[in-house]
């Protein structure tokens, strides 16, 4: 595993841990920023999220993306301000992996919600390392409860 203290100095100020529990508690944490009219989550890649050949796994990129969309969604809800109410949860999910992700990127997300109807949404978006795009996303949620 990486040096905990050299990546922690690699990440952008204002970002917060939500202490998400479950699968992305255990292998994040993804972390939030509120930004005027945006939620933006980001993470720093380390070995953990690294498959064999040393890029960030496709499946560890899929559950950022996942993670950041349904907080869109639940950020943009009309009326909720930027907590949302009930529970999200994703009916569809598609991703582009544009280029590798490495050991020690910092990955952020950048989503726009798309209302769809009254309790379901669209969130498109992209992720960027260094400014450049490394993942095209697109999800649909639909709230429940």
């Amino acid at each position: 595993m990486s040096d905990p203290a050299r990546l922690a100095d690699s990440i952008p100020s204002g970002f917060v841990d939500p202490r998400l529990g479950g699968f992305a508690g255990d292998l994040g944490p993804i972390l939030r920023q509120d930004r005027e009219g945006q939620v933006v989550s980001g993470f720093l890649v380390d070995a953990r999220h690294c498959n064999p050949s040393g890029d960030c796994h496709g499946g560890w990129l899929s559950t950022f993306a996942d993670v950041t969309m349904v907080r869109m969604a639940r950020f943009g809800q009309a009326g909720m301000g930027q907590s949302g109410e009930g529970r999200w949860v994703t009916t569809a999910l598609s991703l582009d992996f544009l280029r590798p992700v490495l050991v020690g990127d910092w990955v952020e997300s950048d989503c726009l919600r798309l209302p769809a109807g009254a309790r379901s949404c669209a969130v498109q978006g992209v992720a960027r390392v260094r400014g450049g795009v490394v993942l095209r996303m697109n999800a649909a949620f639909r709230q429940i409860g």
